[in-house]
């Protein structure tokens, strides 16, 4: 089309209606005058956007924009600036425009017949993501990426979760928190993480666009799960965040469970370097399979990625009580949100309830009495010799090692987590409660299942 057959939509969402093509240019002109201009000067330099073509209706005289509104207002305004009245400073500036004369000869455009076949695609560009099928803006971390801001806080954020998903690729759940803060906080990640005082307790620093580290990155991942899930979860708010005060607190709780200087590595290594020695942490108990025995072979530098063990976030990790009474499960289910680490207190004193709980389920399938009155150890080991009579199963040694035993991991002690104000609960020994317990729940419920009521 030339730029004379265009005229605007009387009729577009951006105004209200109105009754000529002029006083639509003007609407859009009274709304974002700035922002027209800027997008005029921008055509004037480097031409109409390839990317996106205005989509047009043939209404007889003139094709009238439906998708691309400022784009024909920008364009009869550097043609014609006398088009509708303009403040002096804005007639001047279109003017200037017209006289550079690079106005293009023709404007390339989508011509539907009718106005409702345009619908849906003006629909999808201006109506948001529509779960993928709208327009999918980019986010600081894409804008980054683009522009390549070096040294911004963002992208130190953006560097800094690039080199965790190259360390901790099977990470999966820790990862997916990652992604999160990186997409909606990267100028907070950012800010956490480049304080020059910080940097050095920290174990990771960023030279020249590189990242070093200086303490394993097998030890340090505790902590890097427990920042990236208070930033996730808004356990830790952006607001909170920018007071440089709360930040410094926060960090010092951080901070704190660095390992010792004595498991720092000799010097600092690139995270590249790191993973050509070490290769990636792996999950426990990953079968690697057969190598061909070349120690280049990729099967090879697969077989010697490094192990660890995988501790539990939450307590009773992925039980599922089925056939208990239904308080029982909701219960579980609930307490199965805490985090260990960030709540030790509340899911020790949870683990206990839900064993109460299960166990007092339990007595009631079996028809017994009074089970509140029961003491608490007495009910346990009572539910363990009934799933277990034979005192074989060695799901449960662990177990009734504990229900025996008079040390820290005594029913003393976990009755000591409601009752006792002295008593403390430590997270490793909350996941090892956790461990024992689990299979023993699991079985009761199982037995439920198995020997239903007559």
């Amino acid at each position: 089309m030339k730029i004379n057959e265009l005229v605007p939509n009387v009729l577009n969402p951006r105004h209200t209606e109105v009754d000529t093509p002029e006083r639509a240019v003007a609407a859009l002109m009274r709304k974002m005058p700035t922002k027209i201009l800027a997008l005029a000067r921008d055509i004037t330099e480097f031409g109409l956007d390839p990317s996106s073509l205005p989509i047009v209706v043939d209404e007889g005289e003139y094709f009238v924009a439906l998708e691309g509104n400022r784009r024909v207002a920008a364009l009869l305004l550097i043609d014609n600036p006398e088009l509708i009245e303009l403040d002096q400073d804005l007639h001047a500036a279109f003017e200037a425009l017209r006289r550079e004369n690079v106005l293009p000869a023709e404007v390339v455009c989508v011509v539907f017949d009718e106005r409702e076949e345009a619908d849906h695609w003006l629909e999808l560009r201006h109506t948001g993501q529509n779960e993928g099928a709208g327009i999918v803006p980019w986010g600081a971390p894409e804008q980054n990426r683009f522009r390549r801001n070096r040294g911004s806080q963002t992208d130190a954020a953006m560097r800094f979760a690039d080199a965790m998903r190259t360390l901790y690729p099977d990470e999966i759940d820790f990862l997916q928190d990652v992604d999160k803060v990186e997409s909606d906080m990267s100028t907070t990640l950012g800010r956490v993480i480049q304080n020059p005082t910080r940097k050095a307790q920290f174990g990771f620093e960023q030279k020249d666009g590189v990242m070093y580290v200086r303490n394993d990155p097998d030890d340090m991942l505790p902590l890097l799960e427990r920042l990236f899930r208070d930033l996730a979860s808004g356990t830790e708010n952006v607001t909170n965040l920018r007071d440089r005060n709360y930040l410094d607190n926060y960090m010092v709780k951080i901070l704190r469970e660095v390992p010792h200087e004595s498991h720092r590595l000799p010097s600092v290594v690139s995270v590249d370097e790191w993973i050509a020695e070490h290769g990636a942490l792996d999950e426990a108990g990953s079968d690697q399979g057969e190598t061909s025995g070349d120690p280049d072979a990729p099967e090879s530098r697969t077989r010697n990625r490094r192990r660890r063990r995988r501790e539990e976030k939450h307590i009773f990790q992925g039980l599922v009580l089925s056939h208990v009474d239904i308080r029982v499960s909701d219960v579980l289910k609930e307490a199965q949100k805490l985090y260990i680490e960030t709540s030790p207190n509340l899911t020790a004193i949870m683990l206990r309830v839900v064993l109460d709980l299960a166990s007092s389920s339990f007595y009631l399938h079996l028809g017994r009495t009074n089970s509140e009155n029961t003491d608490f150890k007495v009910k346990i080991k009572s539910c363990a010799d009934k799933v277990d009579h034979a005192v074989t199963d060695p799901e449960l040694r662990r177990a009734r090692e504990l229900i025996s035993s008079d040390g820290a991991l005594s029913f003393r002690t976990m009755n000591g987590y409601v009752h006792d104000l002295d008593s403390g609960p430590l997270v490793h020994d909350v996941r090892v409660l956790s461990a024992a317990y689990a299979p023993l729940l699991r079985k009761m419920d199982e037995y439920i299942r198995d020997n239903p009521k007559t």
